[in-house]
């Protein structure tokens, strides 16, 4: 009698859950098997539809800026391809003969800049390294030779202040100003061998000025790594005869900080001739 009292309202509880199972399932059965869309469907398919429409229809937007990619910005060619240590050899020796003996092969590592073929030839920047600090010595040396000779006065006043400086020298040997001064002056472009960033003239009056910046300062690598080199080859009595003749003259044109003192001039001159 107890069990079947449990047992009854047991029952009833099934019932009342199965029916209530039917009732919540059959209204969604019914939208999924409904032939007619829902809203958020037709929205979705609205949106999508509008989206491809005006993909297809849009014209495309014109940029401002010019393509930096232009028909005419090709990489440059690597310059000096046929230039050989025996021409460099002959170059240097209108002006000095025996900076380098017959060493063929040093003379075109010291015009060979490290952008050419991409250094798989070798390249200048040791010798440079070299050059560099063999002109710094010799320029100090010189100034104070120059400075132990003169009176008391302006000229001496103006050596003690470059010597005192800690950049004056390094400003007067900048490797641009070797370039634009004394690389021209030996005409070391006619030799050197390197891979310009862009060609003289290539993309316009902007780059042509880019591609002197880059020959300048190319070119004045190519001075250091020669006096490095006749160092090298020679010693230092040898690089400092070509400092004096070759590239103390050139640098009293535009390097030295105006006014330059005539006592320092007259000096210059006296150690070329």
């Amino acid at each position: 009698m107890a069990a079947r009292r449990i047992q009854s309202p047991l029952r009833d509880l099934g019932r009342s859950m199965r029916s209530m199972r039917s009732r919540s399932e059959i209204p969604a059965a019914s939208a999924c098997c409904s032939s007619g869309p829902s809203s958020a469907s037709r929205a979705f398919a609205s949106a999508a539809s509008s989206t491809a429409s005006s993909s297809t229809t849009a014209a495309p937007v014109p940029s401002s800026r010019p393509s930096l990619r232009s028909a005419d910005s090709r990489p440059s060619p690597a310059l000096g391809t046929r230039i050989t240590g025996a021409d460099v050899l002959a170059h240097l020796s209108g002006g000095s003969s025996g900076l380098l003996d017959s060493n063929a092969d040093l003379a075109l590592r010291a015009v060979t800049h490290e952008s050419y073929l991409n250094a798989r030839e070798g390249h200048n920047r040791r010798l440079a390294f070299v050059g560099r600090r063999t002109l710094k010595l010799f320029t100090t040396l010189f100034l104070h030779s120059r400075l132990q000779s003169l009176a008391p006065g302006a000229a001496r006043t103006y050596i003690n202040h470059l010597l005192e400086s800690p950049s004056a020298v390094d400003s007067i040997l900048s490797t641009h100003r070797l370039g634009d001064k004394v690389g021209r002056s030996l005409a070391l472009e006619s030799v050197m061998r390197w891979t310009p960033a862009v060609s003289d003239g290539q993309m316009g009056p902007r780059e042509t000025g880019l591609f002197k910046t880059g020959l300048f300062k190319v070119r004045g690598v190519a001075v250091e790594a020669i006096v490095g080199a006749i160092y090298h080859q020679n010693g230092a009595m040898a690089a400092s005869s070509f400092f004096h003749s070759a590239v103390l003259p050139e640098l009293l044109q535009d390097g030295f900080p105006a006014p330059v003192p005539q006592e320092l001039k007259d000096g210059i001159v006296a150690d070329k001739s």
